[in-house]
């Protein structure tokens, strides 16, 4: 059992989830177990018809300092636990990025 705090916080109130990156101490660098849990929290919000909208924070002084390259190194050569967050088999992930402006 580990004392760790989990790397990525779900919570659900009032229709709206909030994702909260949750490695302060890294600047919420994306490692392969934050990586993991942003990719469950992404299905959770996917599958729940209570979920109307989805927040993303950070916790501590920084929202996110990108990938974590002290976890990049440490990874073997075959492939980096990170990459999967960047990949989606939904192409609808990509409308934020390509929505025209109001």
């Amino acid at each position: 059992m580990s004392t760790e705090p989990a790397a990525v916080l779900f919570d659900v109130a009032e229709g709206v989830a909030t994702i909260t990156l949750n490695r302060p101490e890294a600047l919420n660098a994306i490692n392969g177990e934050l990586a993991a849990g942003l990719i469950a929290a992404y299905r959770e919000v996917r599958r729940r018809d209570d979920i109307r909208v989805a927040i993303l924070t950070g916790n501590g002084r920084a929202f996110c300092a990108g990938a974590d390259l002290k976890a990049r190194v440490r990874s073997d050569a075959a492939g980096s636990p990170i990459a999967p967050l960047f990949r989606t088999e939904d192409p609808r992930a990509s409308t934020i990025s390509t929505r025209a402006s109001p």
